[in-house]
């Protein structure tokens, strides 16, 4: 379809209905639930002076966890890509290219990225990553654009088919001239900065960013990327100029969903499936605080007998303290407690503490990542409980670890499509899976074929608990086997401890002390043969199995790690 700026001027005006009308209340209340502004309007709508009242609203914060526990359990401390050949020749680069790919991943700082995708993905239905590149770095860059400022095709139900994309950009005058300046934008008189759009703020920015209505004004452009003709327009909208016009052979945005809508691409937010719940939680809790209130003791008492002074100074004394009571004789004081009354007061239902168990056992029952931020392995005795759990959970959360997986794999082949183009000077990286460092440069990687795929984070995998229970389980079969090196071994059981590697002496030096032990053995037994002193004799393999620990390691090696173990108060081969 040919461009028209009537057709994109038409587009815009019809998606920013679309957005204030059915997305911009739930993303703004999301937020707001995630900073814990549940009761907000309620409590600016309470009198003034009733401060009893605005301290009486009660809530616990399910959103904010739901969206923390995404970050931790669908993204791994360092998010990587692992390159997937397509040709003997990549297959041979294929170390270089995870090396370039580990580089420019931290050059974008993927890890911040991936976590602010998922965080707009639990509360705005949908993350988005935008990959470009730095022509000044000489690097790839990635952005997350906001959510609402970014439209696109809703008549199709695949990210893949989706046939264009919209972003709303407010520039700042000063980087709207130097695009100017740049020759990359027309220069018009009649587009002037303006306040900064109310669209794109939610109610606690639009508060804080009124008080700068008069000094932060932006010019809003928008870009259209339209993948069938491949035309890229920034239009202003206001003045119906266009600032540029190009082609690009990609689409920059990589989307991801954690549930589908089973309709378009806009996807369903972890939030709005827990949301009743949620708001009925902080009711109920909100009913129970106000209850217990109601059950601090009122006393009434008798105005003809004491005077308000004294019954203030009786308040403000101090336990143990001794009030002077204006009462006549024996008497007076035996009937001074006639002069108070405690009022009844009802007790809290033991209804309302079941009801909010339920609601929140009906949420992680809609959600997965409910269940994880209740802390399901909570109860697990052991690392293999703990296994078989996360793996339950782990089904239900496969879903979403594969959409933001297929996202991230696709930023990657951008990333690697705009570093095959554009990057000029070879980039020093680590060799993947060695101690070894190459430059790898842009004539390396023209005629390289290679897809990408998510490496996996599973944090139980990790766990040293996890991990050393499974080697300790294993160590009995594993010296059993002729092919295993034992001193290696034994590396991975310290690493499965958590001790330092620097308690580990070198292979090298380990082998020689091993040898001169086994020299030394058989010196004494060859004194003691001739009438010397008696040779304790050495364990067997076996023995040295069963003691947790491989056969032959030198004693001073084995007891530093249990001296070293036993200082962190963790379990250490016996």
């Amino acid at each position: 379809m040919s461009f028209s700026k009537k057709r994109l001027n038409s587009l815009i005006t019809q998606h920013l209905s679309y957005y204030e009308s059915d997305e911009k209340g739930d993303f703004d209340r999301a937020r707001s639930y995630y900073r814990g502004d549940f009761w907000e309007n309620a409590q600016r709508g309470a009198k003034a002076g009733d401060a009893r009242l605005n301290s009486a609203f009660a809530q616990k914060n399910l959103i904010f966890a739901i969206t923390e526990t995404a970050i931790s359990s669908l993204l791994g401390p360092n998010p990587q890509v692992g390159a997937m050949p397509q040709t003997p020749e990549s297959q041979e680069m294929a170390g270089g290219v995870n090396g370039l790919m580990s580089w420019a991943f931290r050059q974008t700082n993927m890890r911040r990225r991936s976590a602010l995708g998922l965080m707009d993905a639990v509360l705005c239905k949908r993350g988005i990553f935008k990959t470009s590149w730095d022509a000044k770095a000489d690097a790839p860059v990635v952005s997350n654009p906001n959510t609402s400022s970014v439209f696109f095709d809703l008549s199709v139900r695949d990210n893949d088919d989706i046939r264009y994309w919209i972003q709303a950009c407010p520039l700042t005058p000063a980087a709207y001239r130097k695009k100017i300046k740049e020759g990359r934008y027309k220069h018009h008189a009649d587009i002037t900065a303006e306040a900064f759009p109310t669209w794109l703020r939610d109610d606690v920015q639009r508060t804080a960013m009124n008080k700068f209505t008069g000094v932060d004004k932006r010019i809003l452009v928008y870009e259209y990327y339209d993948r069938e003709t491949g035309d890229v327009i920034h239009y202003h909208k206001d003045t119906n100029h266009v600032l540029f016009r190009g082609s690009l052979d990609y689409i920059p945005y990589s989307m991801f969903s954690l549930n589908h809508s089973g309709v378009d691409c806009t996807g369903i937010s972890e939030v709005q499936l827990v949301l009743d719940q949620q708001t009925n939680i902080n009711q109920l809790l909100t009913l129970w605080k106000r209850v217990v209130y109601l059950n601090v003791p009122k006393i009434l008492y008798d105005a003809g007998q004491i005077n308000s002074a004294d019954l203030d100074k009786a308040m403000a004394a101090d336990m143990g303290s001794f009030i002077p009571v204006d009462a006549e004789g024996t008497e007076g004081l035996r009937n001074f407690g006639a002069l108070f009354y405690a009022m009844p007061m009802p007790g809290v239902p033991d209804a309302v503490i079941q009801f909010i168990s339920r609601l929140e056992s009906d949420a992680a029952f809609q959600s997965a990542l409910a269940e994880a931020a209740r802390g399901q392995v909570s109860g697990a005795k052991t690392a293999t409980e703990m296994t078989i759990i996360d793996a339950q959970l782990r089904t239900r959360l496969a879903t979403r670890e594969g959409n933001l997986h297929t996202a991230v794999e696709d930023v990657g082949a951008k990333m690697f499509y705009l570093m095959q183009r554009y990057m000029q000077k070879p980039k020093l990286v680590r060799l993947a899976g060695s101690e070894l460092f190459s430059h790898i440069g842009i004539h390396q990687l023209k005629q390289l074929r290679m897809d990408f795929e998510m490496v996996a984070y599973n944090p139980l995998r990790k766990n040293p608990a996890v991990l050393l229970e499974t080697l300790q389980a294993l160590t009995p079969l594993l010296l059993s086997a002729p092919n295993i090196d034992k001193f290696k071994l034994f590396e991975e059981l310290i690493k499965g401890i958590g001790l330092p590697n620097r308690i580990v002496i070198p292979e090298a030096q380990a082998r020689k002390a091993q040898t001169d032990a086994q020299a030394a053995a058989q010196a004494a037994a060859l004194e003691a043969s001739k009438g010397g002193a008696a040779v304790k004799e050495k364990p067997s393999d076996a023995q040295a199995a069963a003691n947790g620990a491989p056969p032959d390691v030198p004693p001073e090696m084995l007891n530093q790690v249990r001296s070293m173990a036993a200082k962190q108060g963790r379990p250490a081969p016996m």
